[in-house]
């Protein structure tokens, strides 16, 4: 089993303090996977970069690389229009699709390149609620009100009672449980 996970934008640390936290609890739910934090690493992107220049330094085509044969994808804020971008590339039918605080529109177009899509939303996440507000963009506030679809593989999955903040994903406080739902979604009991 691959684990491939993905940072947001505005990260300097290569997703350290953030998303690679996840890597310990990963590891201890699936012993024997594979857990891939460095191949999908792009670094720090200024917005611009992030929203209309990411095809600049191959970023998502070394994305894609790392998701062509990975089983699991989990990827927080930015990370999740990057993650699409490079699904869309290469179209693994096997892959699920975890997403913390997705930075993407809430009615974005998903399309047929993975098996499953887990929305994990906050409705006090005040960083994507002004992710909308940039024009031209595949931003939006998905991670504070989940996807709005009709595709039945994807799951939206509120997490209002605990995570308060666009990163609290990752914070000592809460990382245990947003593990057991990520295991739950790979294991197939949500």
């Amino acid at each position: 089993m691959k684990i491939v996970l993905i940072h947001g934008f505005n990260v300097r640390d290569g997703g350290k303090g953030s998303i690679d936290k996840l890597k310990p609890f990963l590891q201890d739910a699936f012993p024997v996977a594979e857990i891939d934090t460095d191949q999908a690493d792009y670094g720090w992107h200024f917005l611009i970069r992030a929203n209309f220049l990411s095809w600049m330094g191959s970023t998502i085509d070394r994305i894609a690389n790392a998701l062509k044969d990975a089983d699991l994808v989990i990827c927080h804020s930015n990370g999740a229009n990057y993650c699409m971008k490079a699904l869309s590339k290469i179209c693994n039918k096997k892959i699920k699709v975890c997403m913390l605080s997705p930075a993407l529109n809430r009615k974005y177009p998903f399309n047929e390149s993975f098996n499953k899509c887990l929305v994990m939303h906050s409705q006090d996440d005040k960083t994507v609620s002004l992710a909308k507000y940039v024009p031209f963009s595949r931003w939006g506030d998905m991670g504070k009100v989940g996807a709005y679809t009709d595709d039945m593989r994807v799951k939206n999955m509120p997490h209002k009672d605990y995570i308060l903040h666009h990163s609290d994903w990752f914070v000592k406080s809460c990382i245990e449980q947003v593990k057991n739902s990520i295991v739950a979604f790979q294991r197939g009991e949500l």
